[in-house]
């Protein structure tokens, strides 16, 4: 599925969407301490590669709020190139919303991508012979199987 970015209007390709109900306390209530550890222990996939380019999208009203949305959505994008010179580029983005209804996924999707910066928050990558994605980060190569 491709959607657009909002801002800068650049193609973005939906490699992979995941959303999960947040996980609810065994005991005590919700604070600010708890909903920090949550949101710092919260990440992507483990079937989606390892050293990705990831972003947290957490806005103050989660950390405020005694109860985190009901739901965490995690989704991959892909898009060309920042600089021309590799395969393309993706980032992983993870955020707390509201449960989806009876919106498309585009909707979901679209106010979160008007946060992120593309060109400062993705990296970029290249394939192998072997079909792998190599990630370029920090200038130090990391080999992850394609999907």
């Amino acid at each position: 599925m491709e959607i657009i970015h909002p801002i800068t209007g650049r193609k973005l390709s939906i490699e992979s969407f995941h959303f999960d109900s947040y996980a609810s306390l065994v005991y005590g209530s919700p604070n600010l301490r708890i909903n920090i550890g949550i949101i710092e222990r919260a990440t992507y996939p483990t079937n989606w590669g390892k050293e990705r380019a990831f972003k947290k999208i957490i806005s103050n009203e989660d950390f405020i709020q005694k109860e985190l949305s009901n739901t965490v959505y995690c989704a991959c994008f892909v898009s060309d190139a920042l600089d021309n010179q590799h395969c393309g580029s993706s980032l992983i983005i993870l955020w707390y919303d509201d449960e989806p209804g009876i919106r498309t996924i585009k909707e979901v999707l679209l106010p979160v991508l008007g946060k992120i910066d593309w060109e400062k928050d993705a990296q970029d990558f290249d394939y192998n012979s072997a079909n792998e994605r190599l990630c370029y980060f920090q200038d130090i190569f990391y080999t992850i199987s394609r999907f």
